[in-house]
């Protein structure tokens, strides 16, 4: 598991990797997703999704893209 020692805490970016992963299956990233839409205030999470999308489409695989339609 990771700690996350080192690093800056940023829960913007723990979200749009987070939902990423969610949105490609992985349960422990739909926990974790779900865990920081509670905590977030909604203009963070609105940056945030963002994010995810142009994350997303920078870097998954093109033949994942069906994906993309559930990122929240």
């Amino acid at each position: 598991m990771l700690n996350g020692k080192g690093v800056a805490r940023n829960h913007g970016v723990a979200y749009a990797l987070s939902n990423i992963s969610a949105a490609q299956g992985n349960q422990d990233a739909i926990a974790l997703r779900d865990q920081l839409i509670a905590t977030m205030q909604p203009g963070l999470l609105k940056d945030a999704q963002v994010l995810s999308l142009d994350l997303f489409d920078k870097y998954v695989d093109p033949r994942d893209a069906g994906a993309r339609s559930l990122l929240k």
